[in-house]
């Protein structure tokens, strides 16, 4: 019983950290209800642990495998050697085989980074209207811009395979 309780505390915890790696935008309410599903986990396998009418064979398990070191060891390494190999192949097919969403999100990614770039550089750099730009995408966008065919709030021009990858998911 000790190991079939190690076993589903490290897929319980397993589970909560792809939900860290899952999550791109954190708030103290998201934070606090991760930790408080940890805070639930303990409470409730110790209380329902101590009720003999329950599942007798479970009685006191949890308690005794709390003061086991290699319980704790288990709990620590499996769910990062999971979130390691999880983190590797998602890494791996997002960049040969990236979705709509991990396109869009890059070319909005890019987009912000050429907007901090140009207006560091205009105001910091180079003054306001002296020409000089970042790199030949920046000035490929401020022509785009001035001519209207983007506006201010919209990714950097698609390419037509980028469009077709967005198209055909």
């Amino acid at each position: 019983m000790v190991f079939g309780f190690m076993i589903y505390s490290v897929l319980i915890f397993g589970m909560q950290y792809k939900i860290v790696s899952m999550t791109t935008s954190w708030t103290w309410i998201s934070l606090g209800l991760w930790l408080l599903s940890f805070a639930g986990f303990f409470i409730f396998v110790i209380s329902y642990s101590y009720f003999p009418s329950g599942v007798p064979d479970w009685y006191k398990i949890p308690s005794h495998s709390f003061s086991h070191p290699n319980y704790w060891l288990a709990l620590l390494l499996v769910p990062v050697v999971m979130m390691f190999v999880d983190r590797s192949f998602s890494l791996i097919s997002s960049h040969f085989w990236p979705t709509a969403n991990e396109i869009l999100r890059r070319r909005f990614e890019v987009w912000d980074g050429i907007r901090r770039k140009e207006s560091v550089f205009r105001k910091e750099i180079a003054g306001p209207n002296d020409g000089f730009m970042a790199n030949d995408r920046e000035e490929e966008v401020l022509e785009q811009e001035e001519e209207g065919r983007i506006s201010d709030r919209s990714p950097l021009l698609i390419s037509e395979k980028d469009e077709d990858q967005i198209t055909n998911s």
